[in-house]
């Protein structure tokens, strides 16, 4: 373990302590120290816990039908959940066009609620009759994060297929195991989905 010889009161008013995440997973951390008073130093030694939220994808991909009406990204909150948590969700075109292949809210504040560790945020897929590419992409990502860190995916790729050029299957493919932060299975996709669009479901601790 790693020493450091002093930390003034300073330091901590003027925001100078930095903690560095070796473990891209981790959610909790503490510290221990001694109190020094014009050179003595007291033999009780004191333990500081830090403990903060952290928001990611839990799956790096979605596969969805062009007919499958919507799509629900999954976005999840582990950590401290006793707080609010807040994040910026875009979606960001690649051969997958805006109004032409989907629809979305292009950029929406998510919000966590105190003891909520699951939302989601909806995706409109346009059908159509036009002769396209067998899949089309798009990606999500989440940036500006409030009250938490964003951690391992802050991605995620929606391949769209063409159902003019054959068969297609509703996955999500999860992210890697030793990038998780809990167990999170995989979930069958609802393109019947008629819920009010955006984020509206949250699923609590």
């Amino acid at each position: 373990m790693k020493k450091l010889l002093e930390l003034f009161q300073e330091d901590i008013n003027e925001q100078l302590v930095v903690i560095i995440l070796k473990i891209k997973a981790q959610t909790y951390d503490y510290f221990t120290f001694k109190v020094s008073v014009n050179g003595s130093t007291f033999a009780k030694e004191y333990r500081m816990d830090f403990q903060w939220a952290a928001i990611y994808f839990p799956y790096a991909e979605y596969s969805i039908c062009e007919d499958s009406i919507s799509l629900d990204i999954i976005i999840q909150r582990s950590g401290n959940v006793n707080v609010s948590s807040y994040v910026t969700i875009s979606a960001i075109e690649q051969t997958a066009r805006e109004a032409l292949d989907y629809v979305s809210r292009r950029v929406s504040k998510i919000q966590f609620d105190p003891g909520t560790i699951e939302t989601t945020w909806k995706i409109v897929i346009v059908k159509d009759d036009l002769e396209e590419a067998p899949i089309e992409q798009m990606q999500v990502i989440l940036t500006d994060p409030e009250n938490c860190i964003i951690i391992n995916h802050n991605r995620t790729i929606v391949s769209i297929y063409d159902l003019n050029r054959g068969s297609c299957s509703q996955i999500p493919v999860k992210v890697p195991q030793d990038n998780k932060v809990t167990d999170n299975h995989p979930v069958l996709l609802n393109g019947n989905d008629d819920s009010e669009e955006g984020g509206e479901k949250g699923k609590h601790k």
